[in-house]
């Protein structure tokens, strides 16, 4: 691991070309180690084991209990949407925005 130090320059204005400009000439730093000390690796998160690959059993009546709540919120759900389209269309024929609207007759 390579620790990187960027500096800018004095001139934001200068050729955006050059090798110095804002921050973009990244330099090692020679002061750190390319390695971590030992007791900040150990305070670092750890990856979990491969040992339990497959997830914890559900018990039956947990999903019993799942599956009734899905379906209730489901039917509820398409109840409400049934409900309100059936309000827009009623909404729809009272205030007669409901057809074809009317042409106009030409005359012969």
């Amino acid at each position: 691991m390579t620790t990187w130090v960027f500096t800018a320059t004095s001139n934001p204005m200068s050729n955006p070309f050059s090798d110095d400009t804002n921050g973009a000439n990244p330099q090692p730093k020679p002061s750190q180690s390319p390695h971590l000390p030992d007791e900040v690796a150990a305070k670092l998160p750890q990856p979990p084991s491969p040992t339990s690959t497959s997830p914890e059993p559900v018990a039956p009546a947990v999903r019993r209990d799942i599956r009734r709540a899905f379906f209730i919120l489901l039917g509820s759900g398409l109840l409400l949407g049934a409900l309100t389209a059936t309000g827009v269309v009623w909404v729809m024929d009272r205030l007669n925005l409901i057809g074809v609207p009317e042409q106009p007759q030409q005359r012969p």
